[in-house]
């Protein structure tokens, strides 16, 4: 077997710190990769909800090898009784030995990577982590009320992290539940572009405990406002990855693709975030929209190039006066029918693109019986 090294608690506590933070799971064959890098022992994990790594002690085996969270955590607590523990791998188990005993799991198959920092135009901001943890806890906090059950579910699960000339700060609101924006900011030596970048407000408030150290280290938080992916914290010998979450209307858009799909109805994604769906034989384009609460406006071009008449706007007029949820407007010379559904309601969206088309369908009676004929429709992204 191959050993791994002998481990103090240290390093197997921010381990186990930054592994919950991104949350591999089992299910998923998301383990803790460990290796060799410039003859120091490395971590690293990439889930759904972020990357992590961190750096430990010097060591000298060869290859890289992926162990579950449990048997570090098991690692970890060992150590705080043992003083210290060691750990063998053979390429399928795993074992844990300390003073007290032996502990044994399979190792995962599933090896993650490091990855590197994406973006060429960087903003940095310089602090301290007792710094950051503050921002982070004050920032991120949930409202101090009484809330019935998935009431919280309607606020959008997102820090914005603020960027400005001699301090980064953390803003997040919590209008959905009739409570205040909270904006908190700390000193700190910010370079590059200025401006706003969105995280998830539950992942990045796991960092607290991180941050809470008896010592004010220096951390590094760095992105690229305009075109990055990933926000990246980084303290001595750790760094961990956030993806970027869309604000507004926007963070729903990967929930409405995947409704679509479940919904087995066929779309083609434009390069605008426009999405253009076919069912019944009709092009219907999907639109997410910041209102007074975020919708997808669902919009069918009924007819192209026709005059805009007193009859016909009459007609239009009518028919928005006798019908619920779907409403027909004209914009230059097309004649278009649209239907709003609210992003935390997409649960029926099937069904209500089907009640659009079928809706669409009674106005194009209407205007034949006007004898207004336009242009054949043929719609594209």
């Amino acid at each position: 077997m191959i050993s791994l090294g002998k481990f103090a608690e240290a390093e197997l506590e921010t381990v186990s710190n930054l592994m919950y933070v991104i949350s591999p799971s089992e299910r998923l064959n998301e383990g803790l990769s460990v290796q060799v890098v410039d003859g120091v022992r490395t971590w690293s994990a990439t889930t759904a909800f972020g990357q992590a790594m961190v750096k430990g002690e010097k060591a000298v085996f060869v290859g890289r090898h992926t162990l579950w969270p449990r048997l570090v955590r098991e690692a970890e607590i060992l150590c705080n009784s043992d003083d210290e523990c060691e750990i063998f791998v053979d390429g399928v188990k795993a074992r844990l030995v300390s003073k007290s005993g032996i502990s044994e799991m399979d190792v995962a198959s599933c090896a993650s990577t490091l990855k590197e920092f994406d973006g060429d135009n960087k903003s940095t901001a310089q602090l301290t982590d007792q710094a950051l943890g503050h921002i982070i806890s004050f920032g991120s906090n949930e409202p101090m009320a009484y809330f019935s059950e998935g009431e919280l579910d309607a606020v959008p699960k997102v820090s914005t992290l603020v960027f400005s000339e001699g301090m980064l700060g953390i803003r997040s609101a919590f209008n959905e539940v009739r409570c205040k924006t909270v904006y908190t900011r700390q000193k700190a030596e910010v370079n590059g572009p200025k401006g706003e970048f969105s995280v998830n407000r539950v992942i990045l408030r796991r960092l607290v405990p991180i941050l809470d150290s008896p010592s004010a280290t220096p951390v590094t938080v760095s992105a690229d406002i305009e075109n990055g992916g990933f926000l990246q914290i980084e303290g001595f010998g750790w760094k961990i990855l956030l993806p970027r979450v869309n604000i507004g209307a926007g963070r729903y858009h990967e929930e409405l693709i995947d409704r679509l799909r479940r919904a087995s109805i066929e779309f083609v994604e434009g390069n605008d975030s426009r999405i253009c769906v076919r069912l019944n034989e009709q092009n219907i384009v999907l639109d997410l929209l910041d209102g007074r609460w975020p919708v997808v406006r669902c919009t069918i071009e009924l007819v192209t190039g026709v005059e805009r008449t007193h009859d016909l706007l009459r007609e239009i007029d009518q028919q928005n006066e006798g019908r619920v949820g779907t409403k027909y407007f004209m914009r230059d010379d097309v004649v278009s029918a649209c239907v709003d559904v609210r992003c935390d309601e997409m649960e029926h969206i099937k069904e209500q693109l089907q009640s659009l088309v079928s809706d669409s369908d009674l106005l194009g009676s209407y205007l034949a019986s006007l004898g207004i004929v336009g242009d054949e429709l043929t719609l594209s992204l």
